[in-house]
């Protein structure tokens, strides 16, 4: 079992004005990496404002940007992204147990891919489970390959904010759990999920989900 975690960056324009972050990313083993705080500018300080959280593994601060006649304040920052990788079958009992349907894999095959929220709606504050499942089959004996997901969130807004999580090294059953908390300030509505599998920095297939701030 893996256990990582990266930064997603979340925001979204509260009125006419909107800037949009790079979606800050990384991981290591247990410890870690706290987020950044990125400066955020404010086009025509009376037209808007930008939500946003930064939270760490210890803790969490936003950066506020003052605008005229108090209408625009500014804030961007990043969210603590959990991911779990658990393994239910190996690469060679994929293969073993679709034998008779795959025949000899010759290149990387993916079997199936599920996403899903653990419920669908969520309140400001709440944490959400997202709960990717899929079966990959690798050749036989295949040297350790890289298995990634890149995961796409589209605000209310249609604003995309794109990461990445390592999944493994080698085919088989395997389901990756994220959790994070949503930020007080973030934009209530339906907000879309695409997960996207890689092996080897190739896309090989695509899951979608989607959940509601409420």
């Amino acid at each position: 079992m893996h256990r990582k975690k990266a930064a997603l960056c979340l925001a979204a324009a509260l009125s006419l004005t909107q800037v949009s972050p790079a979606m800050a990313s990384g991981s290591d083993e247990g410890g870690g990496k706290s987020c950044k705080a990125k400066d955020a500018a404010v086009a025509g300080a009376v037209l808007g404002a930008l939500i946003g959280g930064l939270a760490s593994k210890k803790t969490g601060r936003g950066l506020a940007i003052g605008g005229a006649l108090g209408a625009a304040v500014a804030s961007i920052g990043c969210v603590a992204v959990n991911s779990r990788v658990t393994r239910q079958r190996s690469n060679d009992q994929v293969l073993q147990d679709g034998r008779s349907r795959l025949g000899a894999v010759t290149q990387p095959t993916l079997l199936s891919y599920t996403s899903a929220t653990a419920r669908p709606s969520y309140q400001l504050g709440q944490q959400i489970t997202i709960q990717d499942s899929m079966v990959v089959a690798l050749p036989a004996n295949a040297p350790a390959t890289p298995i990634r997901e890149v995961f796409e969130i589209t605000t209310p807004d249609g604003d995309t904010k794109t990461f990445t999580k390592p999944v493994g090294d080698s085919g088989g059953e395997l389901n990756n759990e994220l959790t994070f908390t949503l930020p007080n300030a973030m934009k209530r509505g339906n907000y879309q999920v695409r997960s996207r599998l890689q092996v080897a920095d190739q896309d090989i297939g695509q899951a979608r989900t989607s959940f509601l701030v409420v």
